[in-house]
C-alpha cells in the first residue's frame, strides 16, 4: 500500500509557509486534507483537540510539542530537507553578517556548537 493510500483523507496539520507545507502539499495534497496554522501552537492545539490526524513538522518544534507528549508517537523516519540550518540577513546588513559568520565559526572552533548541540538536541544540524 503507497503512502497516498495510507493517507487518503487524513487531515494534516502543516505550518504555513514552511517547507513542511510545501512537502505535504506537493506529496500528499491530492490525497489528505492540508490545513495550514500560522503558529505550530495553534497546529499542535488543533492536534490535541482532535481536529488533525497528524502535524508535520520542523523536528525541534515538534520534539518540544508533541512527541514529549505520551499520547502522540512519532511515526516514520527523519525526512531530511535541505542542507540545515539557515540564517537570513538583509542585503544592507553585510557587516552583521560577517560578524555573525565570524562567532559562529568561533563557537564551532573551539567545540562549544557540538557541547550545546550535544547537551540540547538528539540530532545533529550540519551549519
Amino acid at each position: 500500500m503507497s503512502s497516498q493510500e495510507v493517507l487518503k483523507g487524513k487531515v494534516v496539520g502543516v505550518q504555513r509557509g514552511t517547507v513542511q507545507d510545501t512537502y505535504v502539499t506537493d506529496n500528499f495534497g491530492s490525497a489528505v486534507d492540508v490545513k495550514r496554522y500560522a503558529t505550530a501552537d495553534e497546529l499542535v492545539l488543533d492536534l490535541t483537540g482532535g481536529r488533525l490526524d497528524l502535524v508535520f513538522l520542523d523536528y525541534p518544534v515538534g520534539e518540544q510539542t508533541v512527541i514529549t507528549n505520551a499520547d502522540y508517537s512519532q511515526v516514520g523516519g527523519l525526512i531530511k530537507m535541505g542542507d540545515g540550518a539557515g540564517v537570513a540577513f538583509r542585503k544592507r546588513d553585510e557587516d552583521l553578517a560577517q560578524m555573525f559568520n565570524a562567532a559562529l565559526k568561533k563557537l564551532k572552533d573551539d567545540g562549544t556548537y557540538d557541547t550545546i548541540m550535544k547537551k540540547y538536541f538528539k540530532y545533529d544540524i550540519k551549519i
